[in-house]
Order: structure tokens, then sequence, then C-alpha cells
């Protein structure tokens, strides 16, 4: 195949098999949860997420294998379209996406759309990303330093990225001095009211409480 599409996940990957023609691929990940290593993808980073999720490896490479795959047969595809949106969610995703086209010596094109999270609808389109620096860039962040891209919505993305993912940041705050105040269900929807620029799930909230708890 000529072109293929790759998504932020398998929500937004079914509602664009849905609407539009072509091969699409899901990267199942949440890499704003846990530890970033490197190399991508060998069995020390396999693992390390395997118990971030707490999934087993099996379980753990069915969701990534069609976007393992695609090392395959990169020399094939003459392009790639990604799809994200521009949370810190979205870009560590995206950037660890870009990440892996370097390592596996990808030489065609890519485009990226940035769609809306909770409606899927396309918010800009068509923008072209140069390959060639986002593994430095992704190898900075193993270290919690951001290395400055061309884009600005990237930057951004990265630098709430480690914001939220440091420990001091206005969730932590807001879980200590709450912690007694509320049951866990309401505090999470209070965060999520209030994060939404971060892109954080009920999840990663989660587990933020119970490591202060």
């Amino acid at each position: 195949m000529s072109h293929i599409n790759i998504t932020n996940g398998k929500y937004l990957n079914d509602y664009l098999k849905s609407k539009l023609n072509g091969e699409f691929i899901p990267f199942n990940e949440a890499m704003i949860q846990g530890k970033l290593l490197y190399p991508l993808f060998d069995d020390k980073f396999n693992e390390s997420r395997c118990k971030t999720h707490k999934v087993t490896k099996l379980e753990y490479l069915e969701n990534i294998k069609d976007f393992l795959n695609i090392k395959e047969y990169s020399s094939n595809i003459k392009s790639i379209t990604l799809w994200f949106g521009q949370d810190a969610f979205c870009i560590i995703n995206l950037v660890t996406v870009l990440c892996y086209l370097e390592d596996i010596k990808y030489r065609g094109s890519v485009n990226l759309n940035i769609v809306d999270d909770e409606t899927c609808h396309v918010l800009k389109e068509n923008i072209k990303l140069s390959l060639g620096h986002f593994k430095n860039v992704y190898l900075k962040l193993i270290d919690k330093e951001l290395t400055l891209v061309k884009e600005d919505f990237i930057n951004e993305g990265l630098n709430d990225y480690l914001y939220i993912t440091s420990d001091n940041n206005f969730v932590i705050d807001y879980i200590k001095e709450n912690i007694k105040v509320f049951d866990i269900e309401t505090l999470v929807i209070n965060i999520l009211k209030n994060t939404t620029k971060y892109g954080l799930s009920d999840v990663f909230i989660k587990k933020l409480i119970t490591k202060i708890k």
C-alpha cells in the first residue's frame, strides 16, 4: 500500500474508518502514563509499558501489533497521514510515533491532521512534518528536557506534558488539599473538568490519587 493513516487510538480510528476509505492503524498507547524509555518497543520498554497499563505482554503486543508491523512494509509507503489531537496526551503520543518512524528509517512524506478529541472533527489539516529530529526530542524528554521544534503546538503540548507529569503541578496540589474532602469519583470529575488541555484520563487521575494516598 502506498498510503496509510495512523491515529491516536481505537476510538478515533473506528470513527475515521466509518467515514473515510483507506488503511487506518491505531497507536493504542497512552505515553503520558509511566516512564519514557528508549529504545522503543524492545523487551525493557514493553515490560515497563505492561506494568504501567497492568496488562500481560501478550495483551500489550496484541494492542500495538498493527502499528509495529508498519516496519515490515515501510519501504512501500509513500505517504502517511497522522490524526492526533493537540493536548498533552496526544502530543506525547505523536512524538513517540514520529520517533518510531525515524527508527524504522521511513522515507516517505508525513502530514498531520489535528482533530478534536471529543467530536473527532478536523481542526487543522495537511500540516507537513519533516522527520529527522523527533528522536532527539523524545530522548531529551526522558531527561525531562524540552527541545523546541518549529511547530508551536507541539512545543506547547510537550511543555504541558512535562508539567503535568512532574511532581509539582496543580493536580497533585488539588488532590492533597481535597483528598479528605471528596470521595474519589468526585475528585476525578472535578479534575477532569479543569484539565482538558492535558487530555488526562480517569485512569491517570486515579493512579495519582492512589499514589498520594
